[in-house]
């Protein structure tokens, strides 16, 4: 499936609500839209679940990178009391 289709809305055309490559025959128009509600809610959840984990892996990155630069301060403070202590 077409990556771009995924993040498409689906539509309504009648008591048919159709998107993604995908349609559903619906009894009726109102149940249409109930569906076609709750499909485009669905699609925008997915998509803010993607988000908010592409950023999670780049604040754990940045977590990385500080505990990095800290154990590296800390061998540089411990360097430098041995230097002040001789």
């Amino acid at each position: 499936m077409n990556d771009n289709k995924v993040n498409e809305p689906y539509k309504i055309q009648g008591s048919r609500v159709y998107g993604q490559g995908q349609s559903y025959n619906c009894t009726n128009v109102v149940t249409a839209q109930q569906l076609q509600t709750t499909l485009n809610n669905l699609v925008e959840y997915k998509n803010t679940s993607i988000q908010i984990e592409e950023k999670l892996d780049e604040i754990t990155k940045q977590i990385i990178q500080l505990k990095l630069s800290i154990n590296i301060l800390g061998e540089e403070v411990d360097h430098l009391k041995e230097v002040l202590s001789k």
